[in-house]
């Protein structure tokens, strides 16, 4: 699979952000609803796993890579995500989406701050 000869139209830029604020922004109102008849661990692993199957399926073969060489550095972060989604649902047992939403959105502000302060990361403006 190659790049596209020319960069992308401004349009399906915006429509790509689109659609990922909207998608991304309903799984907190998925969460919620989930969290109500399902135990939030048992929710959250079973949406990994179907859109990892997926995934797996799909991404070795469209980029020609060996299985093995795909999976395996994907373990690490999967992981932390299952277990961020995770916390992320335990907590939407008690606490609004939008609450939720909120705070979840403000985590790239701390992780610069954090690398500014406790690790002297220098920042740049554009970063802020």
């Amino acid at each position: 699979m190659s790049l596209p000869a020319r960069p992308p139209s401004r349009a399906l830029i915006w429509t790509a952000l689109a659609a990922l604020y909207l998608i991304w922004g309903s799984l907190y109102l998925a969460v919620r609803i989930s969290v109500e008849t399902q135990p939030p661990l048992l929710s959250t692993g079973a949406r990994f796993l179907a859109s990892g199957l997926v995934l797996l399926a799909v991404t070795p073969r469209a980029r020609g890579v060996p299985l093995r060489r795909t999976w395996v550095p994907a373990l690490a972060p999967g992981i932390l995500l299952i277990g961020s989604a995770g916390l992320l649902a335990i907590g939407e047992q008690e606490v609004p989406s939008g609450i939720a939403s909120l705070i979840s959105a403000t985590i790239p502000f701390f992780m610069v701050l954090l690398g500014a302060l406790a690790l002297r990361q220098k920042t740049r403006p554009l970063e802020w």
